[in-house]
């Protein structure tokens, strides 16, 4: 019984009360997230830094992020961000179209630097056997 819970649980991740909807994260590897950085805790990815702005996913574009942009990794950490503390540092947050016509996510102008101050929460996937993503506890 147990084992058809956790499939159900992981099938039915972008519905998890953890990840909130309206909230924003950076999507990073756990290779680019430093604990003990107070001021710059998140290395910017090379989109980022290409595109000139941070990109985030709101929380009911997590997993379709994850799935397409970090399929390389095992274990991915999802930190939502505190948007005040960023805009009283001068970030500008715009919501735009990764294309014409394509879905709007929030992007970070600006800044090129997360503090650990603006992380209100970290949630942790671990990627599964069959390729899924399931929410670490």
């Amino acid at each position: 019984m147990k084992k058809v819970f956790l499939l159900l649980f992981i099938i039915n991740l972008t519905t998890c009360p953890e990840i909130i909807n309206e909230a924003v994260y950076k999507i990073v590897s756990e290779s680019h997230f430093f604990v003990n950085e107070e001021e710059n805790c998140v290395k910017l990815s090379d989109i980022d830094i290409k595109s000139g702005f941070i990109h985030l996913s709101y929380g009911y574009q997590a997993i379709n992020t994850v799935q397409k942009f970090f399929d390389d990794s095992n274990k991915v950490l999802l930190l939502e961000i505190n948007l005040e503390i960023l805009q009283k540092n001068m970030a500008v947050l715009q919501v735009e179209a990764n294309k014409p016509g394509g879905n709007k996510f929030p992007h970070l102008y600006g800044i090129v630097k997360i503090p650990k101050a603006a992380i209100k929460k970290i949630l942790i996937l671990q990627k599964q056997d069959n390729n899924s993503w399931a929410l670490m506890k």
